[in-house]
């Protein structure tokens, strides 16, 4: 594979990266629509008498169709 790609070299953890790492970002809280889906969510759960579960194939399916939508 060396070959047709060219050597894989990787950076050693000494040394430092030549971008910011670890720097504090500021929180402002909950986005005002993630907030709002929550609570959404929350009141459909309830009239439905029924809980959302995600599991985690469904998670890497909706991941494939968001790239597939993207590329097309």
């Amino acid at each position: 594979m060396e070959k047709k790609y060219g050597k894989w070299d990787l950076q050693k953890k000494e040394d430092k990266p030549a971008y910011p790492v670890n720097y504090k970002v500021a929180s402002f809280g909950e986005d005002n629509d993630i907030e709002s889906s929550m609570k959404s969510l929350e009141q459909a759960e309830k009239s439905l008498n029924k809980k959302w579960v995600v599991t985690k194939d469904q998670l890497v399916q909706s991941a494939v169709d968001l790239h597939l939508e993207k590329s097309a």
